[in-house]
């Protein structure tokens, strides 16, 4: 068990600040579940950020100009300075709290978290020293009345400010409350994908712990497709050592240069390769596809193929 910081990206951010806000839910709060019960005006955020919606923005996801009770929308803060400013509330739940409505019912839109550090993913990595970059998490360890967060996770560990490998199988967790009053920075990096828009977040204290822990590899393969899975998978044996196969990310700018773990698919003709090089029974997780879907991003053009459309009985395998 360590005791680390951590950054969440911005995608996982959004997810770690929708916890914040179903706290200040009104629903939560008349019905005393909520670990911000009686929150108003208490400080649980640093000084330093914001939270408001910004619901009539043009041209954005989460915009809208009525709430689900047709009550009209406007630009409000829930959270100033670190204090809540008020409750999210639709017209039942503020008639339960004796409060009038902040036109929520349905939820927020276009909400935003202001930055209050001035770069992205790779300045907050450089900044942090080392500690843990969080890009998935798994599971639903979250106790929205008492705030305990246990969660899986997998990301990459860093060293004096440099991503030194990818790590899975670790379990990081915290409550909720101490996790937002230890946010050091949020970025600039802000995914407007979003209806909850919030750059990647600094915490400084956490714990990690699990089987996957940190491992170390010796050997970090870079890309390659078939013929560095190959390469792998050959000196493995050879060599008797661990090693992780990664690829360039050049999708998000953000982390430009930098690596995620790598998925392979293997089909038919591939699988015949590995076989005549004698290591295919050596790759142990298989998991075998019958049919599989090609999209386009901008597009939304979709093709569909399927083994029994030509006779065979698989298509290949994801490992």
């Amino acid at each position: 068990m360590l005791f680390r910081s951590i950054i969440f990206t911005s995608r996982q951010s959004s997810g770690l600040f929708s916890q914040l806000l179903g706290a200040l839910s009104g629903s939560r709060q008349y019905k005393k579940t909520s670990f911000l019960l009686d929150s108003l005006g208490k400080e649980v955020l640093p000084k330093t950020i914001n939270i408001y919606e910004d619901p009539l923005q043009v041209k954005t996801i989460g915009a809208r100009a009525f709430d689900q009770d047709g009550v009209l929308k406007r630009k409000q803060f829930f959270i100033e300075s670190g204090r809540v400013s008020s409750y999210i509330m639709g017209q039942y739940s503020a008639n339960q709290l004796g409060l009038e409505s902040t036109a929520n019912a349905g939820g927020v839109s276009n909400c935003c978290v202001d930055a209050n550090f001035d770069g992205g993913l790779v300045e907050l990595t450089k900044g942090m020293g080392r500690g843990l970059i969080v890009t998935d998490l798994m599971g639903h360890g979250i106790n929205i009345t008492t705030g305990n967060y246990s969660r899986g996770a997998s990301g990459f560990w860093v060293e004096n400010g440099e991503i030194q490998y990818p790590v899975s199988g670790i379990t990081i967790a915290g409550n909720l409350k101490s996790m937002m009053r230890n946010i050091i920075s949020v970025g600039s990096d802000v995914d407007i994908r979003s209806n909850l828009k919030v750059g990647s977040t600094l915490i400084s204290e956490m714990t990690i712990s699990g089987e996957g822990e940190l491992k170390e590899f010796d050997v970090i393969v870079i890309g390659g497709g078939m013929v560095g899975l190959a390469f792998a998978i050959e000196f493995s044996q050879k060599k008797n050592c661990s090693i992780a196969i990664v690829e360039p990310n050049t999708s998000d700018p953000s982390i430009n240069k930098k690596f995620h773990t790598r998925v392979s698919a293997i089909t038919p003709s591939s699988e015949a390769y590995l076989k005549s090089l004698n290591i295919w029974n050596d790759i142990k997780r298989k998991q075998v596809f019958v049919a599989t879907k090609v999209w386009d991003q901008n597009s939304h053009g979709r093709l569909n193929f399927y083994a029994k459309d030509d006779n065979m009985e698989h298509l290949g395998y994801i490992i």
